[in-house]
């Protein structure tokens, strides 16, 4: 089963990043309820590998902390594959990685070495975009250098599976793990 864990974004974020969306000038947007912010991706896992996973995470005691989204970016070098908007550093959001890679190593997972980089996709674009939409697309992004989203509280994260159809990747929540409250 292809899983990850993942921050789910709250309606509000939802309902705030629908006009940035919308305003696109191409690319395949992703679906309001698919919006996270990865965590961890697990890849292809066996049930009783996502067992161990889960029993896991359910040890994770961390508190819930505040989060702001801000900057619109893309990944890509060549040609721009991804569009996200990224998320502003916080010591509670680092240290709730750590922890949530530390259970997966503990249960064996080898988590990609590459650096993380906290944000959540937008929309895919095609392997190839031609000069003009380029263009727009830096144009869009241009017009929106500034965005920056009101913080919204963290109080969950959640192990998904992540079921890929020709219609895109959907993504179902497997567990849900809640965030103290402080004080």
């Amino acid at each position: 089963m292809r899983s990850f864990v993942a921050i789910p974004m709250p309606e509000t974020v939802v309902a705030a990043l629908a006009p940035v969306q919308a305003a696109l000038p191409f690319g395949r947007l992703v679906e309001a309820e698919n919006l996270h912010l990865t965590l961890a991706f697990l890849g292809d896992q066996p049930d009783r590998m996502l067992e161990e996973v889960h029993f896991a995470l359910e040890t994770i005691r961390h508190l819930a902390f505040e989060l702001t989204l801000s900057g619109l970016d893309t990944f890509g070098a060549d040609s721009p594959q991804v569009l996200n908007i990224g998320v502003q550093p916080t010591p509670g959001l680092t240290e709730l990685q750590h922890r949530i890679k530390s259970r997966l190593h503990g249960v064996g997972l080898q988590i990609e070495k590459r650096r993380w980089h906290p944000h959540v996709t937008l929309a895919r674009f095609p392997k190839t975009i031609t000069r003009d939409e380029i263009g727009r697309l830096g144009r869009f992004l241009a017009g929106r250098a500034d965005l920056r989203l009101p913080p919204f509280r963290v109080t969950e994260f959640c192990l998904f599976e992540s079921i890929l159809t020709s219609d895109g990747a959907h993504y179902e929540v497997l567990a849900s793990y809640p965030l103290t409250a402080p004080g």
